[in-house]
């Protein structure tokens, strides 16, 4: 019988066979190649989409942060105006009940109407809600009247005037301390209940 090998077209057989092994195994080889190269680009992809994940949710903690300090800034921006204004206003009133007090009394017709209109503007800013507001109120109710009446109703109200001066300031300071407080919480915060000084009426 003769040999495969002796035919005449054993070589190209042979190589084809040869060709078609090696193509199997090169198929073979990239195949593999081709399988670890799309898990590593899937663990890549999961690794990059974990970090654009953790970026995300630190961008987006930044901005919250950011939002809270700005909402922060601005409420401690309008209680500090409201703080100034209450401060100023008290601070011009109070001067011109010094003048009201003096003797002979200095104040003048002009006097009187602008401590009408400060006390118009203070009773806006420490509406009577609470004890140290209405107490308030009630001091800045006789600077009212003296405006209307004549420097003379001032006359043996000296407690009065005392107590008046005291709330005066006592609110101021608890408005300044509002305003810094918004700075570091952010929040809205109501006004602390204080303790208002009395007189002996």
């Amino acid at each position: 019988m003769p040999s495969l090998l002796n035919q005449p077209t054993s070589p190209a057989a042979i190589g084809t066979v040869v060709a078609a092994l090696i193509t199997v195994v090169l198929s073979f080889l990239l195949n593999l190649r081709s399988v670890r190269l799309g898990r590593e680009f899937q663990r890549h992809g999961a690794l990059m989409a974990e970090e654009n994940s953790k970026t995300a949710a630190a961008l987006a903690d930044l901005k919250m942060a950011e939002l809270r300090h700005a909402r922060a800034t601005k409420y401690a921006e309008i209680v500090e105006s409201r703080a100034v204004r209450l401060h100023n206003d008290l601070a011009e009133m109070l001067g011109i009940v010094d003048l009201m007090t003096q003797t002979p009394p200095a104040d003048t017709e002009e006097d009187r109407r602008r401590v009408t209109r400060l006390i118009r503007s203070i009773s806006l800013a420490v509406s009577p809600r609470q004890e140290f507001a209405e107490e308030l109120n009630v001091q800045i109710g006789h600077i009212r009247e003296a405006a209307k009446q004549g420097s003379t109703y001032l006359q043996g109200r000296d407690d009065m005037l005392l107590s008046l001066r005291d709330n005066a300031w006592k609110i101021v300071d608890a408005e300044y301390d509002r305003g810094l407080a918004s700075i570091s919480t952010g929040e809205a915060l109501a006004r602390p209940e204080l303790k208002p000084m009395r007189y002996d009426r």
